[in-house]
């Protein structure tokens, strides 16, 4: 992609004069004048690294929350889609337990990517860096960048490329879900519940979150020595674009309450009616039951309270445990 230093400059003051409080202007002097990449290098060396040491990801309060995050229209609207899956059909969600147990996997995978840092402090550290990086037009300047600022710029890269790659997954298990339900009789608000669920994944990594950070999927590292100016300076922009998108779409809350909702859709069967599934076709193990749960026959209700413990004791809530040996994956997927 070619950007051009007029268009890219003027993309960073419309960004920076509307939401970052922390943009610079350009010191007095002609821009790209020795004067000027001279001051810029030496900030890039010492003020960025200074709040790369200052600002180390998880440190300070809010770490990884969505402070200021939109609860309206734009945030939680994957928790809204979750939601209704724990009171769905008990039998539509047995049959396709395999597929919600995936979803809540790569959800809650992707939930810890995203609060994995602090995302303000994030956000303040690339704003800052992008406000020196519009300055420069001497390309070796950018081999001046402080080692801590390029790893942490790595990092961040990293944290982003693997938080879209996480609901890509999701999204194409929603989509699985939507066939699953098509080729077999299902409740029609089942069917509609697996479209919206699908269409929400759909908008937050097509509409917003995959559209910024294509180009930061597939850069080069910005680590070489060779390290190209316009590929670190845009990075640079995309970074403070995701993350800030991250914050306004109050992410990291959004993929909490859905990985809680789909872990409740998955396995939490207390009262419900079971009788019209064959459970010899189902993985139940790790399921949550109590004694208002309705199994097809007297001998399964038997066997399944033998290959339960209740937990916790006394409580009158049961979890299936395995009657075999499964492997840590599918172990983990429901832990």
């Amino acid at each position: 992609m070619t950007v051009t230093a007029e268009s890219f400059v003027g993309r960073v003051i419309a960004v920076f004069s509307r939401r970052s409080p922390g943009f610079r202007p350009p010191s007095p002097g002609t821009p790209g004048s020795p004067g000027e990449a001279h001051r810029t290098a030496a900030g890039l060396r010492s003020g960025v690294a200074a709040t790369a040491d200052s600002t180390a990801p998880g440190e300070g309060p809010g770490g990884g929350q969505d402070e200021g995050g939109s609860q309206g229209s734009q945030g939680l609207r994957l928790a809204r889609a979750t939601s209704p899956w724990k009171s769905t059909s008990s039998h539509t969600r047995l049959w396709q337990r395999r597929v919600l147990l995936e979803l809540f996997a790569y959800v809650r995978a992707a939930h810890r990517h995203a609060a994995g840092c602090n995302l303000r402090q994030e956000l303040d550290f690339v704003r800052s860096l992008a406000g020196d990086l519009a300055l420069v037009h001497d390309a070796a300047v950018v081999r001046t960048l402080d080692t801590a600022v390029v790893q942490r710029l790595e990092s961040l890269r990293g944290t982003v490329r693997d938080l879209v790659q996480d609901l890509g997954q999701a999204r194409e298990l929603a989509h699985e879900l939507v066939r699953n339900l098509r080729s077999a009789p299902s409740p029609s608000n089942d069917r509609n519940l697996a479209q919206v669920l699908a269409r929400t994944l759909d908008e937050i990594v097509e509409d917003t979150l995959a559209r910024d950070v294509v180009l930061v999927r597939g850069r080069a590292s910005v680590l070489p020595a060779d390290r190209d100016l316009i590929l670190v300076r845009n990075l640079v922009f995309d970074l403070v674009r995701v993350l800030d998108l991250v914050l306004d779409l109050a992410l990291v809350s959004d993929l909490a309450e859905a990985r809680d909702n789909l872990s409740d859709a998955a396995n939490n069967f207390m009262g419900a009616d079971v009788t019209d599934v064959d459970p010899a076709a189902m993985n139940l193990a790790w399921i949550r039951w109590n004694r208002e749960t309705r199994w097809p026959t007297r001998e399964w209700a038997d066997r399944i309270r033998r290959a339960s413990v209740e937990s916790p004791p006394g409580s009158g809530i049961f979890t299936v445990l395995p009657e075999q040996e499964y492997g840590p994956a599918e172990v983990a997927l429901v832990h």
